[in-house]
């Protein structure tokens, strides 16, 4: 089974008649990176990147902050530790907090 392959347009190389509208280039020229987008791959490039903390882990640099990101993704987000503490009791403790600390010190 063959495959098309299509190369991205830099918007340089496109012949447009004189007559075109600078909305409809920007128009065209938008439409045109939109289609080559969905045909490349996604990647990340980082520049200056924590290097000294991945060579300490042993790693890569690349598997180093793929670690990092899935654990940022892997934490809840504000709205879901807010829901979780709404979803707690309520402890009212006997003492007051100062009152607590002040008694712990007086008695070291």
């Amino acid at each position: 089974m063959w495959r098309m392959t299509l190369r991205p347009i830099p918007p340089r190389a496109l012949k447009i008649d004189d007559a075109a509208t600078d909305q409809n280039m920007q128009q065209l020229v938008m439409c045109i990176t939109c289609f080559n987008v969905s045909y490349m791959p996604t990647m990340i490039q980082i520049r200056n990147g924590p290097k000294s903390r991945a060579a300490l882990a042993g790693m890569s640099l690349s598997d180093y902050l793929l670690n990092e990101l899935r654990e940022v993704a892997a934490r809840p987000t504000a709205e879901e530790l807010r829901a979780r503490l709404q979803g707690r009791l309520r402890i009212m403790p006997s003492l007051a907090p100062t009152q607590a600390v002040r008694a712990e010190r007086d008695r070291r």
